[in-house]
């Protein structure tokens, strides 16, 4: 993570910051409009598992976590449960760590809340596999809050990684894409420049260019990630620095971006 800077000149731009997928939801007020449940949906959808992560940190077994993180994202869509996503919320990741944590704390009744098989939000593929992810999350003595940080972070630098792995394979660069890759890698041991140069039939100026290139682009492509689940642009680097922070930690310290 080290690679990246909070002064790069790609960060975006507050004068042209977008309509993004939180602040739709925000804009709408009390959330009834399509385009505030499909704002929502689109982000609920990207990043379910790190609140499943959350419950299972609870104490949940899998099966009752499946149930809950369903049923919390039927109630999150329902009309009346998005009039507590003030502006002051900000962050679309502490809008739903707080939601969860009360939605828990209170036992929704889930006698009312949607069953598997209807309301659902969350493919049940996606939930079924989850137990078989959450097996291989390092044993932690972290508290579900934190559990719960450290995999939205890497949910956020994964998505941006499969997104520039996506483009380049458009642009038929995935070969190069692949050779370049282990320089995101946190604690991964990239090949010397000039074993990669031999490797692509490149000089080492023009691999050192591509790797600056590579990580400009990862940066910006990060930017917009997180773009989408803040409702103020002047707080897309601070939020860069947190999640920075978050994977920097001793107990937290990642294989992949």
């Amino acid at each position: 993570m080290g690679s990246f800077s909070t002064r790069d000149s790609n960060a975006p731009n507050p004068g042209t910051f977008p309509s993004t997928h939180w602040s739709a939801v925000l804009s709408a007020g009390s959330g009834d409009t399509p385009a505030a449940h499909n704002a929502l949906g689109r982000i609920c959808e990207k990043y379910w598992y790190p609140l499943y992560v959350y419950v299972r940190r609870r104490g949940y077994r899998h099966s009752e976590a499946q149930d809950l993180t369903q049923d919390f994202f039927a109630f999150l869509l329902q009309k009346e449960s998005l009039r507590v996503a003030a502006p002051e919320k900000g962050r679309f990741r502490s809008f739903l760590l707080t939601s969860l944590s009360h939605f828990l704390s209170n036992e929704w009744d889930r006698q009312n809340a949607a069953k598997r098989g209807g309301g659902r939000v969350i493919p049940l593929s996606q939930l079924e596999d989850a137990d078989a992810r959450f097996q291989l999350e390092p044993a932690q003595s972290c508290s579900a809050d934190r559990a719960f940080e450290k995999i939205w972070a890497m949910t956020l630098l994964e998505n941006s990684l499969r997104r520039m792995e996506e483009d380049w394979k458009k642009h038929d660069k995935s070969r190069l894409f692949e050779a370049l890759k282990p320089f995101l890698m946190a604690g991964a041991e990239p090949p010397s420049y000039e074993e990669l140069a031999s490797r692509l039939g490149m000089n080492v100026g023009a691999v050192k260019m591509a790797i600056f290139r590579l990580r400009r682009s990862f940066r910006d492509v990060l930017c917009q990630e997180i773009a989408q689940t803040v409702d103020d642009p002047t707080t897309v680097e601070e939020e860069i620095r947190h999640f920075i922070r978050i994977l920097s930690s001793p107990e937290n310290t990642p294989q992949t971006p």
